[in-house]
């Protein structure tokens, strides 16, 4: 969204084993890696339009909210994996 202001919803595959999440958890912040990587001080400089006005202003500021975001949700991940009784929850950069 940084870039183009378009938000598409990911195409999240079915999760069946720890290993499957792993593996997407995995896919999703090496994508979001080089997404980051990809993006130009103007890109993050520029004024993102979003309606929602804590999100207004410059795009790096959105892109620390997204970053937030991602955290939170690794550690809800973290959260429910430890509830269910997984050992080794490495779902972290």
């Amino acid at each position: 969204m940084v870039k183009t202001e378009n938000f598409a919803p990911p195409d999240i595959p079915e999760c069946k084993t720890m290993s499957d999440v792993r593996k997407t958890v995995k896919d999703f912040t090496e994508k979001t890696k080089a997404t980051y990587e990809s993006l130009t001080d103007a890109d993050l400089e520029a004024e993102n339009s979003s309606s929602h006005r804590k999100l207004q202003g410059p795009k790096k500021r959105y892109l620390t909210a997204m970053y937030d975001h991602e955290i939170h949700h690794k550690g809800q991940l973290f959260v429910y994996a430890c509830m269910v009784g997984v050992k080794e929850v490495s779902l972290f950069r």
